[in-house]
């Protein structure tokens, strides 16, 4: 019988093929899933930061509208102007979270909608005065947030400036406006732990949400300013918050109107969590799916090794018989030929390496004289041999080799067309009869 492979080395390379397509399939399905997660918090992000900026420049614009009506009155007859009723309205302020003043050209305040307790301020150190004061252009000013010297509290100043009848600089009319109130539709917006914020052309912080009081007036990030104010007028990124040290998405809009910037972030833990979800539970199933897959190899192998011995034992026991047996397919091939077969018939390696089928070995005979002269032929024998291929009924015969060994051959079908033939050594008991019979 043929020489046996012992180790089935492609076997656990197909078992470790296996478990790679699978967690190849199941890291592609992450990625997929990944990508999904942060297309859509991009998506979500930048509509956000459009709606935001939308809303800031249409509160900035009715911001303007009021200091352009409020300095047209004043600026037909100052000395009589009296700020209208519902700038001095108790239920305007209170919505509004706002004061309306306005200052002559030295900074101090003449009127104001909080009545005489803020008027006889002088507010010509104040950033958004002298920048009137100083400026040549006719703009609309947004401070930095400042604190209020009356309100105690944080305010950006929205700022025109009065021109006197020859054009010459004349003080300012102002909106202070608190920071929250920028922001306050956002504050409903369910955005889980993100933020929204807005902030100037210098980087100053002027509004975000939540816990804006704390980072109001301070300068972003330089990471995030260099973001924000240079490059694109709008835009999306990841990054880790210096203010808080949260992995974030930020998607920002550059005012086209206002020197403003609005932005807004989601928190990554936030956007990803289902995708964690399910990659934790993508895992466990292929954790669960591997082991399953290693413990079917053990059992297969198992079970291959078990047939490799059974083989082994069988082919042990084949190749330590007395007689010959080889086993014959319907197609000719030889899957079994034991060591005794091949001495009996005299096989040469050289014929054997090339895996012969039957009727090559028949071949080989012919052409050796194994089967002898064609008149001293077992009957038997001779169809067979005029019949090429394997036997097809079970055959009984008896030839007598070359070398003078005298073989009795026997070959029983099976069911599905192959045969088994044996081949015995019967030279010594023909001897021993023809010894018998002459005595």
């Amino acid at each position: 019988m043929r020489p046996l492979i012992r180790r089935l080395p492609w076997h656990w390379l197909t078992v470790t093929a296996i478990i790679g397509i699978q967690w190849a399939g199941i890291g592609l399905t992450l990625w997929h899933d990944h990508t999904e997660a942060r297309m859509a918090a991009d998506k979500e992000s930048a509509n956000l930061a459009r709606s935001l900026d939308e809303s800031i420049t249409r509160t900035v614009e009715a911001v303007d509208q009021n200091l352009l009506f409020i300095r047209e009155g004043y600026q037909k007859d100052h000395a009589a102007y009296v700020l209208p009723a519902w700038a001095q309205s108790q239920s305007f302020l209170n919505d509004l979270h706002l004061q309306i003043a306005i200052a002559d050209r030295d900074g101090r305040v003449t009127w104001s909608n909080l009545g005489p307790a803020a008027q006889d301020l002088n507010i010509s150190d104040r950033e958004h005065f002298r920048f009137q004061k100083d400026s040549r252009d006719d703009t609309l000013f947004i401070s930095e947030p400042v604190i209020g010297r009356r309100s105690n509290r944080w305010s950006i100043q929205f700022v025109r400036k009065l021109l006197a009848p020859d054009g010459s600089f004349d003080g300012i009319a102002v909106v202070s406006l608190d920071p929250s109130y920028l922001a306050r539709f956002y504050e409903s917006i369910a955005i889980g732990d993100g933020s929204i914020f807005l902030v100037n052309t210098n980087g100053t912080i002027l509004v975000r949400v939540p816990a804006s009081s704390p980072l109001v007036g301070r300068q972003m990030p330089p990471d995030m300013h260099a973001r924000l104010l240079t490059g694109p007028a709008s835009g999306t990124f990841r990054t880790v918050s210096a203010i808080d040290h949260a992995d974030r998405i930020v998607s920002f809009r550059r005012s086209d109107a206002y020197p403003l910037v609005v932005g807004v972030t989601l928190a990554a833990g936030d956007v990803f969590t289902p995708y964690e979800r399910n990659r934790t539970l993508y895992i466990g199933v292929g954790l669960l799916l591997s082991a399953a897959i290693v413990v079917v190899g053990l059992v297969m192998r198992r079970q291959a090794r078990a047939a490799l011995d059974s083989r082994q034992a069988l082919a042990a026991t084949l190749d330590n018989m007395s007689q010959g047996i080889a086993m014959i397919r319907a197609d000719g091939s030889l899957p079994v030929v034991n060591r005794r077969a091949i001495e009996l018939l005299g096989l040469p390696a050289d014929l054997l390496a090339n895996n012969p089928k039957f009727q090559d070995i028949v071949d080989w005979q012919l052409a050796n004289n194994e089967f002898g002269d064609v008149a001293n032929r077992d009957p038997t024998l001779s169809r067979l041999l005029d019949k090429p291929g394997p036997a097809h009924c079970n055959i009984s015969y008896e030839r007598t080799r070359p070398n003078g060994t005298v073989l009795r051959v026997r070959c029983q079908i099976l069911a599905d067309g192959a045969a088994i033939c044996t081949y015995t050594d019967i030279t010594q008991r023909r001897k021993n009869e023809a010894a018998l019979a002459t005595a």
